[in-house]
């Protein structure tokens, strides 16, 4: 699953990744993103992208959905139209974290190269947000069966402004999935706390796992 995330970079190294037309008027960074927020993300409207805050969580309260598995999303009923009920959207992050499923210390994940991730996202009408998830492969699967969808830039463009049967084919014959290997430690318990925040979250800390996966 995808429970919190960072989103630390200013606006103009977003921008320098990738231009968007940027509708954010205050945007703070964040080391701990957690459901319930608004959250920097991507979307398309008349044709052009462009960066606005929305909030993370579908739903009411009590059964507020923060993701949406790859797996049964193309299950969902389609428009008469034969098009999918969602719309694309992609939420870029600086990195992850991640619970171990038996000792439940915290890990934060990230590109070696501290390059971008592209988190593929849904969005409803009210535009709301949920994280789309998958299998998490290799050693971090070890540490939590699920993680977010990463795709490089050129299909996270085609999700957000055409998501559908062609793009999820692309997606799936992709091989590469993300620009580099992801990398992995352990950090503060702190991080549990939605609350907290600062760049000491993702500073690494003593405990027994840690990895690189080659994508």
């Amino acid at each position: 699953m995808c429970g919190r995330f960072a989103q630390y970079w200013p606006p103009d190294l977003w921008e320098a990744h990738w231009p968007v037309l940027w509708h954010v008027k205050h945007f703070e960074p964040r080391y701990n993103v957690a459901p319930a927020t608004l959250v920097l993300a991507f979307t398309s409207a008349g044709g052009k992208e462009q960066a606005e805050l929305l909030a993370w969580g579908m739903g009411p309260q009590a059964r507020r959905r923060i993701n949406a598995r790859w797996e049964t999303l193309w299950a969902l009923p389609k428009d008469k139209g034969g098009h999918v009920p969602f719309i694309g959207a992609v939420i870029p992050m600086n990195g992850f974290y991640e619970w171990h499923r038996l000792s439940h210390q915290p890990y934060y994940v990230t590109t070696s190269s501290s390059q971008p991730l592209w988190a593929l996202a849904v969005m409803d009408a009210e535009r709301r947000l949920a994280v789309v998830t998958r299998d998490a492969p290799g050693e971090l699967g070890a540490i939590h069966p699920r993680m977010p969808v990463f795709v490089p830039q050129r299909l996270a463009q085609e999700w957000m402004h055409a998501p559908g049967p062609r793009v999820r084919a692309l997606i799936e014959a992709d091989s590469a999935r993300a620009p580099d290997a992801l990398t992995w430690w352990p950090v503060s318990s702190r991080v549990n706390n939605p609350r907290a925040e600062g760049p000491a979250l993702i500073q690494r800390q003593t405990a027994p796992v840690q990895g690189v996966f080659e994508w």
